[in-house]
């Protein structure tokens, strides 16, 4: 007979690390799809695009220019990015 408690004891454990797996998995992919959820928000309401009228690479000290150029094309604002682009905000 306690050969069959151990067994059952056995199942038990596997059964409690098999839902708790599955609850872990579940919560990774709610947190997943909240997060991309959140990220395509953000991306909407930017509304950046290039300018038409700058030329060149976009540099740190280049931005009141970006700015400017961004402004005289009716944006609200502009800005250098990391890839060397100017950006229009507002677009």
């Amino acid at each position: 007979m306690p050969n069959v408690f151990k067994n059952s004891s056995k199942i038990r454990d596997s059964l409690r690390t098999s839902v708790a797996m599955v609850q872990i998995k579940f919560l990774f992919a709610l947190l997943a799809v909240m997060t991309i959820v959140l990220m395509e928000a953000n991306t909407v309401s930017a509304r950046d695009c290039l300018s038409g009228t700058f030329g060149g690479a976009c540099w740190a000290w280049s931005g009141e220019k970006c700015r400017r150029l961004c402004i005289e094309e009716g944006h609200v604002s502009g800005h250098c990015s990391g890839g060397m682009k100017c950006w229009c905000e507002g677009c």
